[in-house]
């Protein structure tokens, strides 16, 4: 039986600009411009379950100390809308040109961002609730936190590349909790 693997557009981004697989092309070294009327696409966000509300997150990606220079001053994106992780991260993969290390530490710093965002957003929901809907949100959160853990779990026969995606993942689901809970 076969296994497939599905990974985040970032990850495939940087992966594709390594190979000639996407364009059919020799590879080349990528520059910076697009062709007219097209934008590459930055991180794909994965959804949240609606029915899922909030606590703090589990265990961070390897390497969450990483110092890549992110502005942890970044406003975060409207409530309600997709999330959109910050420019800087954005910057940062780019930069790390497809280096499995470097995509790791770009990861682990915006998680730590994010993480943060949830943790925070989840506090101030909880100061404002009754008992019974903190129990309630407890217990979303505490469902949300081992669903985030199974769908991004890393098998490591995936390699380096099912290691950035698990941590993509992770981060992703987390950015997606924490507008959530700063909706409510």
């Amino acid at each position: 039986m076969a296994t497939v693997k599905v990974f985040s557009a970032s990850c495939l981004l940087a992966l594709c600009g390594l190979t000639s697989a996407c364009n059919g092309q020799s590879p080349a070294p990528a520059t910076a411009s697009t062709s007219a009327g097209t934008a590459a696409p930055t991180s794909t966000p994965v959804s949240a379950s609606p029915a899922d509300d909030a606590l703090t997150t589990g265990p961070q990606p390897a390497s969450a100390q990483s110092s890549q220079g992110l502005d942890t001053s970044a406003s975060s994106p409207p409530s309600g809308a997709t999330p959109v992780l910050r420019p800087p991260y954005d910057t940062c993969i780019s930069a790390a040109a497809g280096v499995t290390p470097e995509m790791q530490d770009c990861i682990a710093t915006e998680y730590a961002y994010q993480d943060g965002r949830l943790n925070k957003a989840y506090k101030a929901l909880m100061a404002k609730l009754d008992e019974a809907e903190k129990n309630t949100l407890r217990d979303q959160q505490r469902k949300w936190i081992v669903e985030r853990d199974e769908k991004c779990f890393y098998d490591p026969d995936s390699g380096q590349a099912g290691r950035v995606d698990a941590a993509q993942c992770s981060l992703e689901l987390t950015a997606n909790r924490a507008d959530a809970l700063e909706a409510r």
